[in-house]
């Protein structure tokens, strides 16, 4: 054996992964996002650590071997039951990264952080409330944090909906008035109760949202009762799962420090400690809160020197180095410094981000299919990456998802070194530009673009400098003092998103926003879009049904069909080398004609009684594939007008001016099939008229019958 420990504290935000040896010395610490099952599944968390761990061992300069480490502590939120402890268990087993593995929820890493003794109560309050307790002959009690299925009440989320609630009853007047009326919708930036339900309503504010607005309940409650009310009852909760806890393990008249962890209770608002302090004592005059200083990646380290039998002097020591080294690390969080443009950026140097979908999933209320499924994307820092498929494809609701204005019901979404699953869309630092302009239409367009500047109390001269900036960008300078109903369609889209670019934010979303134009107008907005997406270097996800302009504007095209991404790829690669049938299909205009034909010795095949030449990869799969039929693909500018060939008759010839597309129909083994030929607008056929189409070498593409998958 090694003698190293690994230890683990995996968030619902971030991930801390320790690697150091029995006598507590710290080899190596790193940090990165969230790593809960609950939201990632047990594989998507292990390959979270599983990056972490190779970061790990090289900057500790250990040499790899199995197992890495004697004993690996993993404690993950989420995990709130020993039937989900043993499936991590099973995933870890074949991975070799500890001859022994200890697996539990992240409230355990709270417990053993906070105390030297290893047994007493913890309790978590964060978007969840959780409870845990180790007696001192190590019997365990737990409370899973899941909500009302298990009667719980008092996280982040419990009390922001009662606070909304509180603050619509006082408005609407079937509640006591309280300044939560005020200090709620001000939170989002809006003005009463009314608007922030209308806009949970509306998905335009995820509810999830809610669970922000602890802070503001316990700042009101200091001159409000009925936001006292609610930290009373928060409160209680507290004091009533220690107690059952200390009850269960039998420790009620002992000295026990009852360990305080999360967001809610780290804040030590003295109002909510007092009233859990004076709960304890009422239950015994032995016990008392104590919010915990120390990292939970501490505790979760400490339990692994436990089982591999280290003493205090080695505790202490990893006390010491790795409570450093999380300050450190946390630190460098901080000031991260992020990669810079060579010459280009947004007006005011602002500097851009990548985006991560870490296998982000939408189900929405009352179906049962993913509007998303587990969509796993990476847009480069300064890429311009367009989401493109039919109607409820998921790519609208996956750019929501992004911009906070729908909810991620598994999975996780980073930009740059930030999680922001679970951060207001305000808070993102993202802007939109939507189909409908959305301009104020009683305000300039100086007005108009200077907004978000207003509303974040910009001083006015750097305000007007920046609008200023960006007119000149965007060429609308001569119509600074014009309203939005003076402007065409081309110049309000202009307008729209100047709003956008005048915020330097580190992505911009663009939801269909040419969709409004008119065929001539939108061609000439395309050129302006890529163009100013090229000059500014910004990190664009821009989202549309036309494949037209998915393929001229973006770096790459992702692919969405069902809630899936089918392919992600550069332009010229998904219409030559497209993943499936599905994107073979969907991208080029007209549409690549496929037909299903049995598939001869050898990989062979042939339409009408003309053999089509295919690569010989794809020949080769095909005669693998172990099906009698496989599905040919081809474009239409790959069939040329022979005199000998597939027997076609013309339906529909459509000019084009040089080009022309040709209709026809044709007997094929499968039976009649509609298949589509471009060719010269000067050797076009008549309608009516019997053709011979040829498909040219090797430009063929064969795709599975059954899974559409490309093959060769």
């Amino acid at each position: 054996m090694s003698g190293l420990v690994l230890a683990v504290d995996g968030g619902n935000s971030k991930t801390y992964l320790a690697l150091l040896r029995a006598d507590g010395s710290l080899l190596a610490l790193v940090r990165g996002s969230q790593s809960s099952p609950h939201h990632l599944g047990v594989e998507g968390s292990l390959a979270v650590l599983a990056g972490l761990l190779g970061d790990a061992v090289r900057s500790a300069g250990v040499a790899e071997r199995a197992p890495l480490a004697e004993t690996g502590v993993f404690l993950l939120a989420g995990v709130d039951y020993p039937a989900e402890e043993r499936e991590i268990e099973s995933a870890l087993a074949g991975r070799g990264w500890a001859g022994r593995t200890i697996v539990g929820n992240d409230t355990f890493a709270v417990l053993r952080a906070g105390t030297a003794r290893g047994w007493g109560v913890a309790i978590t309050c964060g978007a969840g409330i959780n409870c845990v307790g180790v007696g001192r002959d190590g019997r365990q009690v737990r409370f899973p944090a899941l909500g009302a299925i298990t009667g719980d009440w008092g996280g982040g989320y419990d009390i922001g909906l009662a606070a909304v609630s509180a603050a619509a009853r006082s408005e609407d007047g079937r509640g006591p008035r309280t300044s939560l009326e005020r200090a709620i919708p001000a939170h989002f930036g809006l003005h009463t109760p009314a608007e922030l339900a209308e806009a949970i309503h509306r998905r335009e504010i995820p509810l999830r949202s809610v669970i922000e607005l602890a802070p503001v309940i316990l700042a009101e409650a200091a001159d409000d009762p009925v936001a006292a009310e609610l930290v009373d009852r928060l409160a209680d909760e507290v004091v009533t799962l220690a107690r059952v806890a200390l009850e269960r393990l039998d420790l009620t008249g002992e000295s026990v420090e009852v360990m305080l962890g999360g967001g809610i209770l780290r804040s030590r608002d003295a109002r909510l400690l007092g009233t859990i302090e004076r709960g304890l004592r009422s239950i015994g005059p032995g016990l008392s809160p104590h919010v915990t200083d120390s990292p939970p990646i501490v505790g979760a380290a400490l339990l692994g020197l436990d089982a591999a039998g280290a003493g205090e002097t080695a505790a202490q020591r990893l006390r010491s180095e790795l409570s450093s080294a999380v300050d450190r690390l946390e630190a460098n969080a901080g000031r991260r410094p992020r990669r810079r443009h060579s010459g280009r950026g947004l007006p005011g140097g602002r500097l851009m981000a990548d985006v991560r979908f870490l296998q982000a999933t939408r189900v929405y209320p009352g179906t049962t299919s993913p509007a998303v499924d587990a969509l796993d994307l990476h847009i480069a820092d300064g890429e311009f990456v367009v989401l493109v498929g039919p109607s409820g494809s998921g790519k609208t609701t996956a750019l929501r998802m992004l911009a906070g204005l729908e909810e991620v019901d598994s999975g996780s979404i980073m930009i740059g070194d930030r999680d922001v699953t679970d951060i207001a869309p305000k808070k993102r630092d993202i802007a939109m530009v939507f189909q409908n302009y959305a301009l104020y239409p009683y305000l300039t367009v100086a007005a108009n673009i200077g907004f978000p500047l207003k509303i974040a109390k910009v001083p006015r001269a750097e305000r007007e400098a920046r609008v200023r900036d960006v007119a000149e960008l965007l060429g609308l300078t001569e119509y600074l003092e014009r309203k939005p109903g003076q402007l065409s369609g081309g110049q309000r889209q202009r307008v729209a998103m100047g709003r956008a670019i005048v915020r330097q934010p580190s992505v911009f979303l663009m939801d269909e926003p040419l969709s409004n134009l008119d065929a001539k107008l939108r061609v000439q907005m395309r050129a302006d879009i890529a163009e100013l997406q090229a000059r500014l270097a910004a990190t664009t996800v821009y989202v549309t049904h036309d494949q037209a302009e998915a393929m001229t504007l973006g770096h790459r095209v992702a692919v969405l069909k069902d809630g899936l991404l089918q392919q992600c790829d550069a332009p010229r690669a998904l219409y030559d080398r497209p993943a499936n049938s599905f994107v073979a299909g969907f991208i080029g205009s007209p549409a690549m004609n496929l037909f299903t034909v049995p598939c001869g010795a050898h990989g062979t095949v042939s339409l009408g009684g003309t053999a089509v030449a295919v690569s010989p990869a794809a020949a080769g799969a095909a005669a693998a594939c172990g099906s009698p039929d496989v599905v040919v693909g081809i474009r239409p500018e790959a069939l040329d007008l022979a005199s000998d060939g597939i027997a076609a008759h013309v339906e529909v010839v459509e000019e084009l001016g040089a080009d022309a597309y040709v209709f026809c129909v044709a007997d094929l083994p499968g039976g009649e099939a509609k298949l589509v030929a471009r060719v010269d607008a000067e050797s076009r056929p008549e309608r009516g008229t019997r053709v011979y189409l040829r498909p040219r070498a090797r430009e063929a593409l064969l795709f599975h019958p059954l899974t559409g998958e490309r093959l060769g």
